[in-house]
Formats: C-alpha cells, structure tokens, sequence
C-alpha cells in the first residue's frame, strides 16, 4: 500500500510508428532531434538511403515534418 501512496501519476502519452527514407548526411541530426521529442529508433537499414522505423510521440510527428520536409515520412501503425 505504501508504494500506491507514494506514487506519481504520469499523463498518457500516444506513440505512434513511422518508416522515414532519408539520406545518410541527414541521419545524425534527425537521430537528435528524435530524442529530443522522446522518441525511440526501432530499426535503421543502410541501402542507397537510410530507412528508419521510429517511434515516436504522436504531437511531434509535425516537429519532424517541419525540420525535415524533404524527408519520406510514413505512419506505419
């Protein structure tokens, strides 16, 4: 019981999965800006461009989108 007491209540937080094709010279500051927004790489698969599973908080899909608009970015989930 002691344990309920002296716990916190987090706020729900909606993850969603994106697939992101982008070129290799963009792949650090994008891996940055995504923990920055608390988001998780999945998977990453090195072809002629980098394919990137993330995960990602659902509100910052648009933060990618707007630091990164040539980038292929699709919602996988």
């Amino acid at each position: 019981m002691k344990a309920f007491t002296n716990s916190t209540l987090e706020s729900y937080i909606h993850f969603s999965n994106y697939k992101l094709i982008i070129n290799y010279n963009v792949l650090d500051k994008l891996i940055n800006v995504i923990y920055k927004n608390k988001g998780t790489i999945l998977d990453k698969i090195f072809a002629d461009k980098v394919i990137v599973h993330i995960s990602l908080p659902t509100k910052s899909e648009k933060i990618i989108r707007e630091k990164f608009k040539m980038i292929n970015m699709s919602l996988i989930n």
